[in-house]
């Protein structure tokens, strides 16, 4: 089970890798693997609080968070 879950999470990195434009490979992969445990940490965070309200709210944050560093426009602000 492990491995199944090991090889998922190697490949994630290099779909987001894919999707950034101007840097190089290794500033890429590092990016790519700094989003992906943004929303992983942010989807484990989300479902430990009791209120559905807190749990929109860390979601919406790293959102933004994440659209700001790595994207050029805020998807929330639209």
């Amino acid at each position: 089970m492990r491995r199944i879950i090991s090889d998922g999470i190697e490949s994630l990195p290099k779909v987001l890798e894919a999707t950034v434009r101007g840097m190089d490979r290794e500033s890429k992969r590092v990016n790519a693997i700094g989003v992906l445990t943004g929303m992983v940490g942010a989807a484990a965070t989300a479902r430990t609080v009791d209120a559905p309200m807190r749990s929109d709210e860390i979601l919406d944050a790293t959102i933004r968070l994440l659209a700001s560093a790595y994207l050029s426009e805020d998807p929330a602000s639209e």
